[in-house]
């Protein structure tokens, strides 16, 4: 997904929050490439002016998004979550208390991520899960119903979908992972390995760990019926 351009109006605020014509906090309508929405910059925990969030979208006090970073369409972020960067939740993703996302990485499609960073210019989508410290970083994309749940490093050009169920690793280089390929820690899926499909690596799935557990609660929680704002980032 190419990434969009945006609009002067989503300009960075004065570092102390002031803005001699209206407040900082005010509705206005701005334009990144989706067409015209209507946005509020975010109040930070520490009160400083952050980045831009959507009506139709939310995120909680907690949450810190930084003075360049976008919550927009339906998506949702909770407890302690951080959107640094230029980086962008769209869709109806949600992201939960510890996840990190920064860089250029778009977060989207019906996607959830926990305590999990994200960044570089990754892009996750789909109705992928991530949580339980995964990085995903470099060009990575991770989509489809992928579960990247535990010390996993995914980045590159690598990519997760289909299936694909990783709880420990590294996936680098052009690797593609999908099906209903897992892998498992100490593995690393790499340049030589190309494609791993659940026909080519024959492992048996995990038993759910706590973290798949914490995370189905999570998302029982927080269940949302809503349209897709970006059709790009859905598998």
């Amino acid at each position: 997904m190419a990434r969009r351009s945006r609009s002067s109006r989503a300009s960075t605020p004065d570092t102390d929050g002031a803005n001699t014509s209206a407040s900082p906090f005010a509705a206005d309508t701005i334009d990144v490439g989706f067409g015209p929405v209507l946005a509020r910059r975010h109040r930070n925990p520490d009160r400083t002016v952050g980045g831009w969030v959507a009506d139709s979208a939310h995120a909680e006090q907690d949450v810190w998004v930084g003075p360049n970073a976008f919550v927009l369409g339906n998506a949702r972020v909770f407890g302690g979550a951080r959107i640094d960067g230029e980086a962008m939740v769209v869709d109806n993703a949600r992201l939960l208390d510890g996840a990190m996302v920064d860089g250029a990485a778009v977060i989207g499609g019906d996607c959830t991520v926990g305590r999990a960073h994200v960044g570089g210019h990754a892009r996750i989508g789909g109705r992928a899960h991530i949580d339980g410290g995964a990085s995903i970083s470099g060009n990575a994309t991770v989509k489809g119903e992928a579960r990247v749940l535990g010390a996993v490093v995914v980045d590159d050009e690598a990519s997760v979908a289909g299936r694909a169920w990783l709880s420990g690793g590294k996936v680098t280089g052009s690797a593609q992972v999908s099906g209903d390929a897992t892998v498992l820690a100490g593995m690393v899926i790499g340049e030589a390995t190309g494609e791993v499909t659940a026909s080519s690596i024959e492992l048996a799935r995990p038993e759910t760990s706590d973290d798949q557990v914490d995370l189905e609660v999570a998302l029982a929680e927080l269940d949302f019926d809503l349209p897709p704002f970006d059709e790009a980032l859905t598998d």
